[in-house]
């Protein structure tokens, strides 16, 4: 039986919109039906108005979130659903090979993405192939900045990650809940650089933890998304560590 007429499941709408949407912006949906529902599983704010919209428009759909804070409660959440709960999980690179080996994700077809845009190192990301087959695409990258109020710290000061360590914030420093973008920072304060702030030896771990639990008596508090937030927005934390920069663009 021809499929040419039939109402489009999210599975392959997903497929078919993704290259769709990369070559022809401006395509009339005048003919759709009711929009097809996707729903995801995102970091807080993935699925919003302002960052999908115009997608949701331009292919008759309506991203519908679950939002989730950390990696492992990502990884929780999806354990605890039924196969088939998610058409799309949003992850942070370090997970996708554990989603990969759990069997949560399906291959991705590479030609629906213009890779040749992106840079080298990160067409052939390692932990999104594997054995030349695709499993996830990278939508942002980047290291962390520090979130500051700027009635304490200047934005030079804020520019080192030893701003963490100023007189002026102490007591009143927070972390994210989430271990690897802290160590991720403290180590890259420590020149881990080459190949990354993770990828180190015995003697520069041990160097990061010593300098991190130097910075313990900065420190006011540990947060999750909401405390994150709120701590900075009513200035009971003055600086932020591990994911300051996105939670100052949505503050």
């Amino acid at each position: 039986m021809s499929m040419s007429h039939s109402q489009p499941t999210r599975r392959n709408l997903l497929a078919t919109a993704a290259g769709a949407a990369l070559t022809v912006p401006m395509i009339n949906r005048a003919w759709a039906q009711e929009p097809t529902d996707i729903n995801i599983l995102a970091w807080y704010g993935h699925a919003e108005p302002d960052i999908v919209a115009e997608f949701e428009a331009q292919n008759n759909v309506r991203f519908v979130p679950k939002y989730y804070a950390g990696g492992d409660n990502m990884l929780a959440l999806i354990a605890q659903s039924p196969p088939g709960t998610y058409d799309i999980i949003l992850s942070d690179a370090e997970f996708v090979q554990q989603l990969n080996a759990a069997g949560y994700v399906e291959e991705l077809d590479a030609s629906l993405f213009p890779f040749d845009d992106f840079w080298p190192e990160y067409q052939n990301f390692p932990g999104h192939w594997t054995g030349g087959r695709l499993w996830s695409v990278m939508v942002r990258f980047g290291l962390l900045g520090v979130s500051y109020n700027t009635d304490t710290l200047s934005r030079e000061e804020a520019s080192s990650y030893n701003a963490y360590w100023n007189p002026k914030v102490a007591g009143k420093v927070g972390h994210f809940d989430w271990h690897l973008p802290s160590l991720g920072q403290i180590s890259l304060l420590n020149g881990n650089r080459d190949p990354s702030p993770f990828d180190i030896d015995e003697n520069a771990w041990k160097a990061v933890q010593e300098r991190t639990l130097s910075l313990k008596p900065q420190v006011g508090g540990y947060f999750d998304y909401g405390g994150t937030f709120s701590s900075l927005k009513n200035g009971e934390m003055l600086a932020m560590c591990g994911i300051g920069d996105w939670i100052t663009g949505v503050l």
